[in-house]
């Protein structure tokens, strides 16, 4: 009986994941949609992709890293310089203190 009501459990845990899942699946694509079509340049692109990645599929990251990332989603899509793209990451980082790895971001 016992062994009954774990993989019962177990079977429950194991939908409510995929559940998870696939709701960060529709709030990164919802991302992508609300995003990209304000992108002018082709790093923006990449930024953008990696910035709704983090914000909706990484559950392990830190909340300034997270809010780092909304930064960018929020400031950077509309970019049309390339100079500009450094200074709105820039910002992000001071603003979210994530100047150590904002380099290689």
């Amino acid at each position: 009986m016992k062994k009954l009501v774990f993989i019962t459990w177990l079977m429950i845990g194991m939908t409510g994941s995929s559940l998870v899942h696939a709701d960060e699946e529709q709030d990164y694509y919802q991302c992508l949609l609300e995003h990209q079509p304000k992108v002018q340049l082709d790093q923006v692109v990449i930024r953008v992709r990696q910035a709704c990645d983090k914000v909706h599929r990484d559950n392990l990251m830190l909340p300034r890293k997270k809010a780092y990332f909304k930064c960018v989603l929020d400031y950077l899509p509309p970019v049309e310089t390339e100079s500009a793209v450094q200074d709105v990451l820039g910002a992000c980082a001071n603003r979210h203190d994530f100047k150590r790895s904002s380099e290689g971001l």
